[in-house]
Formats: C-alpha cells, sequence, structure tokens
C-alpha cells in the first residue's frame, strides 16, 4: 500500500505525527505564533484532524480540511 495514502486514514495520521515527535513543534508553534487566549476565536485553515486544540486554551475554534475523514476525526474527538 502506498504510505501516503495510508496517512488518510486519520488515526494513523495522528499516530504518526505522535511518533516522529510532532507535538512538541506544535506546542511551540501555539505558543509561539497563534498566542490564542481563553475566549477568542481561531480559524484553522487545513485543520487535519484538529489537533492543534490540545495545545489551545478553551477557544471557539473552526476547522476547515479537504479531507472529510479527517474533519470526522476532528468532530469525533473535539465535538
Amino acid at each position: 500500500m502506498d504510505p501516503c495514502k495510508l496517512l488518510g486514514v486519520p488515526a494513523i495520521y495522528s499516530f504518526f505525527r505522535k511518533f516522529v515527535g510532532r507535538d512538541s513543534v506544535r506546542r511551540q508553534y501555539a505558543e509561539k505564533y497563534i498566542r490564542a487566549q481563553p475566549g477568542q476565536r481561531v480559524l484553522d485553515i487545513g485543520c487535519g484532524t484538529g489537533d492543534i486544540l490540545d495545545f489551545l486554551p478553551d477557544v471557539d475554534y473552526v476547522g476547515f480540511d479537504m479531507d472529510p475523514a479527517y474533519i470526522s476525526a476532528a468532530r469525533q474527538r473535539h465535538g
């Protein structure tokens, strides 16, 4: 199977991202560039499975992605 197609499966994508240490990068990105404060609105274009929410305070979040499976996974996990 094509490895790129495997990353199209939301659970595999999330596992791979965590396995290669991307959580620390996302945390730094959220702290340095997003700098969201509780209650603010955040629009995430290309949100994937919405994993950035793990590194944001309680915000009004809207995520968009072209992959319906990623959106479905994000909704299941984050509501």
